[in-house]
């Protein structure tokens, strides 16, 4: 389904909006005011009523009866009149504005209920009256003793002034008060269409739509975008935050680019060493291995202690050479790890007390504390004792002689730890991102494979190796291995490996 625009959802609800306010203003004024007027036509009617009796009283008391049926048509030609009646104590019309009702008894016209006068539908001959109301109001006329001279009827009324006072001549503005009610309902919907939605439009819709190109862009691959605030302060909140989003991600693409890049030189350095490993293993190995047996039969022929020891240096050095190649083979071409269960606590401490009687006497001391709740590890327990080797002898090699190194385990979020730690100065922060590149040694006779190799191994068996603490005294290196699955035949224990320096 299509979305709407901004405006086009708006404009809907606030019409809504003021036509409902408008309707409910025009129906409470039309009642309020409809009270207040008929109001006043009643009290409008009881003045002109008790004038009107009055008068007429003046003019009987004074002799000049006249015709009683003329006045009373002339009162009724006033525009507020309906109707006018005098009627007899008795009941009965004595002269009526409309002649049709003269001798009849005045039947509901007699009585009247309330104060100011009853609201009764009128009763008019004038075809130009359209109001169907009007205000009901009998005045009696009194019997004084002055009356006596032409009445002498007894009782304390002589009889009752009728009249019916139109209603519609004090509607007139009520009909003014709706006409102007539903004009400026309508001067309101014109103000919305004409005013609000276009402010609405340069506060809102073209700040957003800005934004949203923004995004487009964003989406597109341009991280130079940058939206400029609108000058409200909720979008420029919304705006802020898209800047920083995209200030963010330009910073990450940067990162990324970073990371890639020296994936991408790492992955060179691996084929370069590979290149020169398989060269040097072909070329230079089996001509080592034949110079030092050659080396090792002249030392056992020769008698002189000093040739002795020289030659024996030189076949170490071979040794050196032919180690440097393994190592080597081994980070360009490692082995597939062959993995399964195996007890990584156990591991722990062979490696531990392997690389203790290894050291000699002097050498930092290794302690071992394994959890004793960890499950079975899955990997390859020889490449894994090998990992451990390696970070125990640079661990004693760190810490110096009287130092101490600390292996431990435990389990972390479904995966086993095993953490090496050690009580020398630690690793540099600037040399922290370094340490695991090939090469990258401070040894006087390091390859600046071990790190690699160790890492290699981990990455491999779909784990990692860290350090933890760079720039802190005592390094702490970590790695994490996957745990077994249960009821799995274990491995047997690994036998000794060599360690890479």
């Amino acid at each position: 389904m299509t979305s709407r625009t901004l405006i086009r959802r708006l404009l809907p609800p606030l019409a809504g909006v003021v036509a409902i306010l408008t309707l409910a203003v025009l129906i409470v004024g039309m009642i309020a005011m409809r009270s207040a007027v008929l109001e006043r036509a009643r009290t409008r009617a009881a003045m002109l009523s008790s004038s009107e009796r009055d008068a007429l009283e003046r003019l009987m008391r004074a002799g000049d009866h006249g015709d009683l049926q003329n006045l009373v048509e002339q009162m009724a030609r006033s525009p507020d009149v309906a109707a006018v009646r005098i009627v007899s104590a008795t009941g009965i019309v004595h002269a009526s504005s409309l002649p049709s009702e003269n001798g009849r008894p005045a039947g509901s016209h007699g009585a009247q209920a309330s104060p100011l006068g009853d609201l009764i539908p009128a009763s008019t001959s004038n075809a130009a009256r359209n109001d169907p109301l009007a205000v009901h109001v009998v005045q009696p006329f009194l019997n004084k003793p002055s009356c006596s001279r032409c009445h002498a009827t007894p009782g304390d009324i002589l009889g009752y002034l009728d009249l019916d006072v139109h209603v519609n001549t004090h509607l007139t503005g009520l009909t003014a008060f709706g006409s102007l009610s539903g004009a400026l309902g309508l001067l309101y919907l014109v103000a919305v269409i004409g005013v609000a939605l276009p402010l609405i439009n340069q506060v809102v819709r073209r700040p957003v739509q800005q934004l949203t190109s923004a995004m487009r862009d964003v989406q597109a691959g341009d991280l130079t975008v940058k939206v400029e605030p609108a000058g409200t302060r909720e979008i420029d909140a919304v705006v802020d935050g898209f800047n920083q989003m995209v200030e963010q991600l330009r910073h990450g693409r940067a990162a990324e680019e970073t990371a890639r890049r020296l994936e991408l030189e790492r992955v060179e350095q691996l084929a370069v060493v590979g290149e020169i490993a398989a060269g040097l293993a072909h070329e230079v190995r089996n001509p080592i291995s034949g110079v030092k047996a050659v080396l090792e039969i002249i030392a056992r022929d020769t008698t002189d202690e000093e040739r002795r020891g020289v030659l024996r240096d030189a076949a170490n050095e071979l040794m050196r050479i032919d180690q440097i190649l393994r190592e080597l083979l081994q980070f360009a071409r490692p082995k597939k790890p062959v993995q399964g269960p195996f007890d990584l606590n156990a591991l722990a401490r062979d490696a531990a007390a392997f690389t203790q009687r290894g050291a000699g006497p002097g050498a930092a001391s290794v302690a071992c504390e394994g959890d004793p709740a960890l499950p079975q590890a899955h990997g390859d327990p020889d490449q894994i004792r090998q990992v451990l080797v390696n970070l125990i002898i640079n661990a004693q090699q760190a810490a110096g002689a009287g130092g101490q190194v600390h292996v431990a385990t435990g389990q972390r979020d479904g995966d086993a730890w095993c953490r090496v730690r050690d009580t020398g100065p630690g690793v540099p922060v600037d040399r922290a991102d370094t340490i695991f590149r090939p090469f990258a040694t401070t040894k006087a006779r390091g390859t600046g494979l071990g790190l690699s190799i160790s890492r290699r191994i981990m990455e491999l068996h779909g784990g990692s190796l860290t350090l933890d603490n760079p720039g802190q005294p005592g390094a702490s290196f970590t790695f994490t291995l996957a745990l077994a699955a249960r009821d799995v035949p274990e491995i047997p224990r690994p036998h000794a490996v060599s360690p890479v320096a």
